[in-house]
């Protein structure tokens, strides 16, 4: 009888340590639930933060655009071509803002050096703008198309276009 208690008290006491591990078991996978309710939170506030850096980023362009066309200098920024008809031209900026241009009478497309007709603004297609506003609409004097993959910086000359000699060296300067 004797081994046989001892038998019963030896698996009375692994079943203790048993319910003991599986209690602290338990307990970490509270502990990881709640970790990850906490990442979840942090993820959802950095997200929200950084909605409102960006929607701050975009008033803060518009804002800067304005003031441009407000100078009567010619505005400059890259874009997608969105859509066009024979006078309007729809673009779409990098932050997502679409708006349309109007094109002058003069209005040059280029590909390079190559002048090219509306046909070559296909949606997708990327583009250089420079407009100026005019009676309170933005009208494109030039759009430059960027070869597929490419994409041209600000100022800087069409190929085959001499540089601007008073330009700041590595500013981008150049004519155009």
């Amino acid at each position: 009888m004797r081994t046989f208690t001892f038998g019963v008290m030896a698996s009375l006491g692994l079943l203790a340590g048993c319910q003991t591990e599986q209690q602290e078991a338990q307990e970490a996978v509270q502990d990881v639930r709640e970790a990850e309710r906490g990442a979840r939170e942090d993820v959802q506030e950095a997200v929200q933060e950084g909605r409102e850096d960006v929607a701050a980023a975009r008033r803060e362009m518009v804002k800067e655009l304005r003031e441009m066309e407000r100078s009567g200098e010619p505005v400059e920024f890259d874009a997608v071509v969105v859509n066009h008809d024979p006078n309007n031209l729809n673009l779409k900026l990098e932050s997502g803002e679409t708006f349309d241009v109007a094109f002058a009478p003069n209005a040059r497309i280029q590909r390079g050096t190559e002048t090219v007709t509306m046909t070559e603004l296909q949606p997708g297609s990327i583009v250089h703008v420079t407009y100026r506003l005019v009676d309170g609409k933005r009208v494109a004097e030039e759009i430059m198309l960027s070869e597929p993959g490419t994409m041209p910086a600000p100022g800087t000359p069409a190929p085959g276009t001499p540089a601007n000699p008073d330009a700041t060296p590595g500013a981008g300067g150049g004519t155009r």
